[in-house]
């Protein structure tokens, strides 16, 4: 169940900010145009359309190292333009793109090999 964790004006935008339970995290990589090939291969699955999700204790909560295969929170390099979304449950991936599948969807387990 989402909830609402805070809601702030900045002038002529409201933003919203939501938190769901047990959720999972995706880059929106899929959605920004960039070169990197670090960030691509940690952050887009073998199809080069689809963007990986990951759970947050799976991520660095340090710099990343060129190689490693754990995304940091806090960017993969200098300069970075990768941020984190939370994808909320029953959403996932069709083609590369963002679309709701069904209310009992989980796309980490898909992307996983979990039942």
């Amino acid at each position: 169940m989402a909830k609402l964790k805070s809601k702030r004006s900045m002038g002529i935008k409201t933003v919203v900010e939501l938190t769901v339970e047990g959720s999972v995290y995706m880059s929106q990589n899929g959605m920004v145009h960039h070169n990197c090939n670090e960030c691509l291969r940690l952050h887009m699955l073998p199809d080069g359309v689809t963007p990986k999700v990951y759970r947050m204790s799976e991520l660095s909560m340090n710099w990343h190292k060129r190689g490693e295969d754990r995304p940091s929170c806090n960017g993969e390099h200098p300069g970075c333009r990768c941020s984190l979304q939370q994808l909320p449950p029953g959403w996932g991936f069709k083609g590369g793109y963002l679309a709701f599948i069904s209310l009992d969807w989980d796309e980490y387990k898909d992307q996983h090999g979990l039942e």
